[in-house]
C-alpha cells in the first residue's frame, strides 16, 4: 500500500526530470527513499485529476516515465521499453483496481445486511445478495431493500481516496442505461475503502432533475459500419 521497489539509475532520471536534485543512487539509506515516496505523493496530487491511484500506481507511472527519458551517453536515445515488465505493471495495476472494487462491494453488503437488521427487518437483510458475483452485466452490484420491503438496486463506487480528495468516477454505458429505467437504482460511493471506509448514498444521480453532477464522456466503443468498400 504504501512502498514500492524502485530502481536507482532509472529513478534518478526521473528526479532530475522533475527538478529534483537528490540523489539516490549509492548507499541504501532512509533519507534516500522517502524523497521518492514524497516525489510519488505529489505526482499521485498531480494526477488525481483523472482519477484515484494508489502509491503502486504512481510506482507503475514513474518507471513508464523513467523508460521514456534519454539515456546520458547514449546519443540522446531512449531507452527500449521492457515489455515483459510493462506487462506485469499493468496487470498489478488491474489488480489493484478489482481489489479496491471487491472491497467496496465487501463493505455495502455488509453495511446493508446490519443497516437492515438494525432496523428490524432481519428478515430482509437475510435476502440481500451480492449480484455482481452472478452478474456482472446486470448493471448494479448489490440487491438490498429499504426498511418497507421496496427494492434497492446498488451500484457501489469505491475509492482509497479521502471524501476531500475525491473528484470523480465512472459509470459504464450499461450502468447508466440502467439507471435510467430503473427507479431503484442508485449509487454508493466508498471512500478510504482499504482504511476507514466511509459511505454515501448518492441516489440515482442519471434521473436526478435538475442534476447537481456533470457527465463527460470517457470512452468510445468504435466498429466498422456497415458501409466496407472505403
Amino acid at each position: 500500500e504504501r512502498f514500492f521497489p524502485i530502481r536507482s539509475t532509472h529513478f534518478e532520471r526521473v528526479l532530475e526530470f522533475y527538478g529534483v536534485e537528490e540523489k539516490i543512487a549509492g548507499r541504501v539509506e532512509w533519507f534516500r527513499y522517502k524523497t521518492i515516496l514524497d516525489v510519488a505523493e505529489a505526482v499521485n496530487e498531480n494526477l488525481s485529476i483523472y482519477g484515484s491511484a494508489t502509491a503502486l500506481q504512481a510506482q507503475s507511472y514513474m518507471w513508464v516515465i523513467s523508460y521514456l527519458l534519454p539515456i546520458e551517453g547514449n546519443n540522446g536515445g531512449v531507452v527500449e521499453i521492457d515489455f515483459v515488465e510493462e506487462l506485469r505493471r499493468r496487470q498489478e495495476r488491474e489488480k489493484e483496481c478489482q481489489r479496491i472494487g471487491v472491497l467496496g462491494e465487501r463493505y455495502v453488503y455488509k453495511s446493508e445486511k446490519e443497516r437492515l437488521h438494525l432496523a428490524g427487518r432481519s428478515d430482509l437483510a437475510a435476502r440481500v445478495s451480492l449480484i455482481s458475483a452472478a452478474d456482472d452485466s446486470a448493471g448494479y452490484d448489490v440487491a438490498s431493500f429499504e426498511t418497507d420491503g421496496t427494492d434497492l438496486h446498488i451500484e457501489v463506487k469505491a475509492t482509497a481516496r479521502s471524501r476531500e480528495n475525491d473528484y470523480c468516477f465512472w459509470l459504464s454505458a450499461n450502468e447508466v442505461q440502467i439507471a435510467k429505467k430503473d427507479p431503484q437504482w442508485t449509487v454508493y460511493r466508498v471512500w478510504q475503502v482499504a482504511e476507514y471506509p466511509e459511505q454515501e448514498n448518492l441516489g440515482n444521480i442519471v434521473r436526478q432533475e435538475p442534476s447537481q453532477w456533470i457527465f463527460e464522456p470517457s470512452a468510445w466503443r468504435v466498429k466498422r459500419g456497415s458501409d466496407t468498400t472505403h
